[in-house]
């Protein structure tokens, strides 16, 4: 996407769901680039850390909204909000999600009124929560909750229900279609309207340290996850699944979760792969000629 100009009239596609779950690489294809998918503690519904795999893998962003019932916890106020924040962090560093991305809070309904108040407080004392374990927060509603807690949250997310056909231009993510059935699966269909919409990766994000936590929770976990993270940088993998790709293809004993060998000169594998990042093609070529 880069260079890509994001905006209401120029959107990134991508859809939310929750108990349904559509075929990745079908979502691609299809020009999805990015999932939203849920935190709540609710078996079936959530973000799953295979699942987070198969979308990075797949070439799409993630973006995470809390829900229990979209409703409780927003009109509890302040102690809602830190509750659900204090819960929603812990699910996040549980699955490997990045500090940076946002994490999302449903208000799931119409809220009018002295609702307004309650979600507003909801919003401001959920914020620091996220702050301090490097998190942003944000809200999903419609119309009247997206103009009102303006400035409690750091993104938002507005619904095309209960907005009359209304955008809160500081929205950066619209869920514009409800109810669309993809390869059986039904799923919303949603428009970034910014580059930045609270996803990870971010666009020209270093995939390092994403990968590093997919890689402990993956098939490829154990001992030589420090080998995995040289190869990664060394063979400029963009994605887990061309990772697990490459070293079942060309590294199998390191797939196999075997103890690195060395070479006939007894250069230990690690220090090769430590060897000289290559910054350009001829440098890869180089070194794939000193180390064949």
């Amino acid at each position: 996407m880069s260079g890509v100009t994001v905006s209401p009239s120029s959107p990134i596609v991508g859809v939310d769901y929750s108990f349904s779950r559509p075929d990745p690489a079908t979502l691609y294809s299809l020009g999805y680039r990015f999932a939203i998918r849920y935190l709540s503690g609710i078996s079936g519904k959530d973000l799953s850390v295979p699942e987070k795999q198969s979308l990075l893998a797949a070439g799409l962003a993630i973006c995470v909204v809390f829900e229990t019932d979209g409703r409780t916890g927003p009109l509890r106020g302040a102690p809602g909000g830190v509750a659900d924040a204090t819960a929603a962090v812990a699910q996040a560093r549980s699955l490997g999600i990045p500090p940076g991305t946002c994490l999302y809070f449903a208000v799931d309904f119409d809220a009018l009124g002295a609702q307004l108040a309650l979600v507003r407080a909801y919003g401001q004392a959920a914020t620091p929560v996220c702050h301090a374990a490097g998190y942003r927060s944000g809200l999903y509603g419609g119309y009247a909750t997206a103009e009102d807690v303006t400035g409690a949250v750091d993104l938002l997310m507005q619904t095309i229900a209960w907005s009359g056909g209304q955008w809160d231009p500081a929205a950066v993510l619209r869920q514009v279609q409800e109810g669309v059935v993809i390869g059986g699966a039904q799923v919303d269909i949603d428009h970034a309207v910014a580059a930045d919409y609270g996803q990870f990766p971010q666009e020209g994000e270093d995939m390092l340290g994403i990968f590093v936590a997919t890689i402990k929770a993956g098939p490829l976990a154990g001992q030589n996850a420090e080998y995995l993270c040289d190869l990664m940088t060394w063979h400029r993998i963009q994605s887990p699944q061309e990772l697990e790709d490459l070293t079942e293809r060309t590294y199998p004993w390191l797939h196999a979760g075997a103890v690195p060998p060395t070479w006939d000169n007894g250069v230990p594998v690690a220090d090769i792969l430590a060897f000289g990042r290559p910054q350009t093609a001829q440098d890869a070529s180089e070194q794939e000629l000193l180390f064949p």
